[in-house]
């Protein structure tokens, strides 16, 4: 995880009182996990994020300009990857509606763009449903 996002979860949690264990009951993420998010030794997934950010109250529009600004290219590859995976089959318009961006946005970022707005509401779990 990058060195911006892994200071924030952790300056966070510990603003709100969480241990890692707390953190981990709130995120579903376990707390193994978010010890070694926190130490930087390992990347966490989109959904780690999503559940890291509504456990935490962190706006998701923040972690996907920090997943934009501060992480490395294979990182934001695979971030890139997850989404284009959930895209596969939809046409602009129908996956701007599910997230809730605008047609333009998800064109974009099918040409490889990282758009700050796809990112963030696919972070909030907009794609569920």
């Amino acid at each position: 995880m990058g060195a911006i996002l892994r200071a924030l979860v952790k300056r966070v949690r510990e603003e709100k009182g969480m241990t890692q264990e707390d953190l981990a009951r709130r995120s579903g993420v376990s707390r193994d996990a978010i010890a070694r998010l926190e130490l930087g030794e390992r990347e966490p997934s989109v959904r780690t994020l999503a559940g890291l950010a509504r456990a935490l109250g962190i706006r998701p529009e923040i972690l996907g300009h920090l997943l934009i600004s501060d992480y490395d290219p294979a990182y934001q590859a695979r971030v890139a990857s997850e989404i284009r995976r959930w895209l596969r089959g939809q046409d602009d318009a129908t996956a701007a509606r599910s997230l809730g961006v605008r047609p333009e946005d998800i064109a974009a970022f099918r040409a490889g763009y990282p758009i700050p707005d796809v990112i963030a509401a696919w972070l909030r779990g907009r794609h569920r449903g």
